[in-house]
């Protein structure tokens, strides 16, 4: 749908609408089904200039004569990627709709109404219909992950409330986090480069990997000078980092004081940890002391953080234990960037505890945002505060 959507030129505006509570091939001239309803109708898509990338300034979602205010300037990589434009990267758009605001079989019509930069609206029509239903839709009974959908949109809305000056992101690969262009500038951080990360990660060659501005581990941040960012983001990353502790204190140390770290973890029944225990706080500062004091001992410690993946991602009884050795090793080689701790809400808040003990700090918001992540913002604060 995304390459036809391209090919057709003729038209000035190109868009596409992807998902309505998580469902994805809309079709276009017919009638699409979503059932399960629960809270909210989120709509997704893009839309681009196809004349003057990154015109459109604001968007609103219109059904059947009524409009909605949409988060609109969304990083969309795979759009960005089939244009071969980074450009028009910032098309995508997020609609949040109350389900008061439907009616069971009644069947909806969408419209695009948008404004340029120059302040001209324009209306695009879509011919997307839907209705909410529980009947089946071409034989298969649909399940939406509409509380996924929503957790992305609070994690945009946050990111636009909070986000500003001029700050870093880290290890984005594919998923930068969106935010509001007229007031951030983002520098993007990551341990290797584009092509080398696109060798080590082949599933996301569909996608745009952004281009790292600064190569550093990390976690160390060792090229960043003390005090020089007005935030950093922190998305999905902290549980890919062996010493979290050294980690955060980094994170925070590049920041000014009265910045922001913007930092998501993702909640610990994620498919990749949901077979694991989660980290205590001790375990976590014996990694942090281990590495302070014996290196040897962190190394091997390392090595069963890798086990401990492996066996819960592999869980098979098949599986024998040279084979659980094996995967270990192959990673290890390539460095690969697993998951080496599991976080609950008390360990992340004993964790920014801890870290408050070597800084001033405050937690500004702690959001758990179902069924996906936690998201902190924490305001590093004037020694004297």
């Amino acid at each position: 749908m995304l390459l036809q959507t391209i090919k057709n030129y003729l038209k000035r505006f190109l868009w596409s609408i992807d998902r309505i509570n998580g469902i994805g091939h809309i079709k276009r001239r017919k009638i699409n089904c979503i059932p399960e309803v629960k809270k909210n109708l989120i709509i997704s898509g893009w839309i681009v200039d196809s004349k003057a990338f990154a015109t459109i300034s604001s968007l609103c979602i219109e059904i059947n004569g009524k409009n909605y205010l949409s988060l609109s300037g969304l990083i969309r990589t795979d759009v960005s990627f089939a244009f071969k434009n980074i450009k028009c990267g910032t098309c995508g758009f997020l609609c949040v709709i109350p389900k008061e605001e439907f009616q069971v079989g009644e069947i909806y019509t969408i419209k695009l109404r948008i404004e340029t930069k120059e302040c001209k609206k324009k209306g695009v029509n879509t011919s997307v219909r839907f209705k909410i239903s529980n009947d089946e839709f071409n034989g298969e009974n649909i399940i939406t992950t509409e509380d996924q959908e929503y957790s992305q949109y609070i994690s945009d809305t946050l990111s636009f409330k909070y986000i500003s000056g001029t700050g870093i992101e880290i290890g984005a690969l594919h998923a930068p986090m969106s935010f509001d262009k007229e007031k951030a500038q983002v520098l993007y951080v990551d341990r290797l480069s584009r092509q080398e990360l696109y060798l080590q990660y082949p599933e996301f060659r569909k996608f745009d990997i952004v281009n790292a501005d600064i190569i550093d581990n990390g976690a160390d941040l060792s090229t960043i000078t003390d005090s020089s960012f007005d935030f950093c983001i922190s998305n999905h990353v902290l549980e890919h980092i062996e010493n979290p502790l050294k980690a955060l204190m980094n994170w925070l140390r590049v920041i000014k004081p009265g910045g922001l770290l913007y930092l998501s973890v993702p909640l610990p029944n994620n498919e990749h940890d949901k077979n694991r225990q989660a980290t205590s706080i001790s375990h976590i500062i014996k990694d942090y002391d281990l590495l302070l004091t014996d290196s040897k001992v962190f190394e091997k410690q390392r090595y069963e953080h890798f086990r401990e993946f492996v066996k819960s991602a592999i869980r098979s009884e098949q599986t024998n234990d040279h084979c659980v050795e094996d995967k270990i090793n192959e990673l290890i080689a390539i460095n690969y960037s697993i998951h080496f701790h599991v976080f609950t809400e008390e360990t992340l808040l004993q964790m920014i505890d801890f870290v408050s003990n070597m800084m001033s700090i405050k937690i500004v918001e702690f959001v758990k945002s179902e069924p996906e992540e936690f998201i902190l913002i924490i305001r590093k604060l004037d020694r004297g505060a």
